[in-house]
């Protein structure tokens, strides 16, 4: 599609699109991460590009650049795939979740330093606890 001044063409919404499309496929995928059980394909270039944790543990020299599957101990299976679905979409729907799950989303991403994720998963906490709170005493 070409903008109003017909000199760009625009399609990032269709990267966007692909790239979110990978998520949920293991087409092309580099690493698996093995979470509970739970095996979740990813790529390296993705991750790395979209979080800093995980360039230095892909690309950094770490053991798990190496490999090709990575074991992740004491890592909550649904916070990981949650944020995992973040680096490829940029998106979390927080209603869809559970207060101590969100917590333990929020954990990670701190882990991670996912900065940008943190502060809004804390807001939602807040206006929950305070809906929660007005509901209750009544």
């Amino acid at each position: 599609m070409l903008s109003d001044n017909s000199s760009l063409i625009e399609h990032s919404t269709t990267v966007v699109d692909d790239i979110e499309a990978l998520f949920s496929k293991s087409d092309f995928s580099d690493v698996t991460f093995v979470v509970e059980g739970e095996r979740l394909h990813a790529h390296k270039p993705i991750l790395a590009a979209r979080c800093e944790y995980f360039r230095a543990m892909l690309y950094g020299g770490l053991k798990e650049s190496s490999e090709a599957e990575v074991q992740l101990e004491r890592t909550n299976a649904l916070a990981f795939r949650t944020l995992l679905k973040y680096i490829y979409t940029g998106k979390i729907e927080l209603s869809a979740f559970k207060v101590e799950e969100l917590v333990a989303i929020l954990q990670l991403a701190h882990e991670y330093r996912l900065l940008k994720i943190q502060r809004p998963i804390v807001d939602y906490l807040k206006v929950s606890l305070v809906r929660w709170k007005n509901t209750s005493l009544k």
